[in-house]
């Protein structure tokens, strides 16, 4: 979040071939051009995985300002029967009981088994702040927060804060 220039995108696709869709529209072929001219800091190249979430298509919404994370964790093989129920309760616990969380999505990389991204966004005071310090004050978090405690992850997780930008 004190990154200067450091943006970070996250779009939504209902499957596979929305995604492949995408790729044809003109807005992408102008952002792939733009890519092309290698804008980019070295070493902070822009990294795309792509993830099947585990949620419901929504309909579209407007931009808000809002705080949020993006999540990449990798859980060790054995700990994966335990994670799934704890980031279910998790995100249906924000998503369902905290009336400042905009959004919590959670999927499994499509190229990397064990691989799971999250992206969230809260609302409130402070750009949003305020709706993520009361998630990490919640039950379903506290769970969340015992489970990461252990040894899970066959790496550490790699956690994103920004906050939205709204034209």
């Amino acid at each position: 979040e004190n990154e200067p220039n450091s943006f970070i995108l996250h779009e939504e696709y209902l499957g596979e071939e929305g995604f492949k869709a995408h790729l044809q529209t003109p807005h992408f072929l102008k952002w792939q051009a733009f890519t092309e001219t290698k804008p980019f800091v070295e070493g902070r190249e822009p990294v795309v995985d792509l993830f099947y979430g585990q949620h419901e298509p929504e309909k579209k919404q407007p931009p808000v300002n809002a705080y949020g994370l993006n999540v990449d964790v990798c859980i060790k093989p054995e700990a994966r029967t335990e994670f799934i129920p704890v980031i279910t309760n998790n995100k249906n616990g924000a998503t369902n009981d905290e009336k400042l969380c905009e959004n919590f999505f959670w999927g499994e990389s499509t190229t990397t088994e064990n691989s799971f991204h999250f992206h969230e966004q809260y609302v409130g005071e402070d750009h949003g702040k305020e709706g993520f310090e009361a998630h990490t004050k919640s039950p379903h978090f506290a769970r969340w927060s015992e489970f990461a405690a252990g040894d899970v992850f066959t790496q550490a997780p790699k956690i994103y804060f920004f906050k939205t930008v709204t034209l």
